[in-house]
C-alpha cells in the first residue's frame, strides 16, 4: 500500500538530514505515528526500553524525508535549563 508522505526540497540545514539506512525495517504502526505527528502537527511520545530503535525510527523517517534531525537525549537529572 502506497502511503503519500510529504518530503521536504532542499534546506538551508542539509548538513544535518541523517543517512538512510536502505536496511531498515520499518515497523509499520511505528511509521503511521511518525508520518501523523510530522505531517499533521501531532505532538508525539515514542516511549519504550532502551535500544529499541525509538530514536532510529525518528532518524530514518527524517532521512528518507530529507528532515533535519537532531537528537536531544535527557534523563531525571536534566534540567530545564
Amino acid at each position: 500500500i502506497a502511503i503519500p508522505v510529504s518530503v521536504f526540497e532542499r534546506h538551508d540545514h542539509q548538513d544535518m538530514v541523517p543517512a538512510t539506512d536502505d536496511e531498515y525495517i520499518w515497523t509499520p504502526e511505528t511509521l503511521r505515528d511518525a508520518i501523523a505527528a510530522l505531517d499533521y502537527d501531532i505532538p508525539s511520545y515514542f516511549w519504550g526500553h532502551a535500544g529499541t530503535g525509538k530514536s532510529t525510527a525518528w532518524e530514518q523517517f527524517c532521512a528518507f524525508t530529507n528532515r533535519p534531525f537532531m537528537r536531544v537525549q535527557h534523563t531525571a537529572n536534566t534540567e530545564e535549563a
